[in-house]
């Protein structure tokens, strides 16, 4: 422990140093999303590419809403929510998201998300899904289709090998 904390003098330094990486990815898929054409394709790319993230990496996830994060990353988020709002307003230009649909609502996807993920054995199918329904509803056209809905049972037990049409 003491040979970390000469290298990391807080607990805050070795996180953003441990997660350096993802919090990179997580800026290229927000730029890739705000240079996308379909301005709506590339919120939908941006939240499923996020939220399966969340799923590959448990650890992330934390580290990603944890209460400790520093100063440069809070401001860095604070940055990326400004990104993400300029996305949004695209969508709404263009007449594919609802107009009530901010910033905080796709915070609270990634949130909701992040849930499911702590609580399933095998989130992948599940948060998808969710992911799905969630999208739909921001849409200003929800037709979209969804991916198949996993078996989940009211124990808490989820079946992926059968789907719910």
């Amino acid at each position: 422990m003491a040979t970390v904390y000469r290298r990391f003098p807080t607990r805050e330094a070795l996180v953003t140093e441990v997660f350096a990486e993802q919090f990179h990815r997580c800026d290229a898929v927000l730029e890739e999303a705000l240079n996308a054409a379909d301005p709506w394709r590339g919120m939908i790319t941006l939240v499923y590419r996020i939220c399966g993230m969340q799923v590959a990496d448990r650890g992330f996830t934390e580290a990603f809403f944890a209460e400790y994060t520093s100063t440069v990353q809070r401001d860095h988020l604070a940055q990326a929510e400004q990104r993400l709002t300029t996305l949004l307003d695209r969508c709404r230009r263009e007449g594919q998201v609802r107009a009530e649909v901010g910033a905080g609502d796709i915070t609270l996807a990634l949130v909701a998300n992040a849930g499911l993920v702590a609580r399933l054995p095998q989130p992948a199918r599940a948060s998808a899904r969710l992911v799905g329904q969630l999208l739909r509803s921001f849409a200003a056209d929800p037709t979209q289709s969804l991916p198949p809905l996993p078996t989940l049972t009211m124990s808490g037990a989820v079946d992926f090998g059968q789907t719910t049409p």
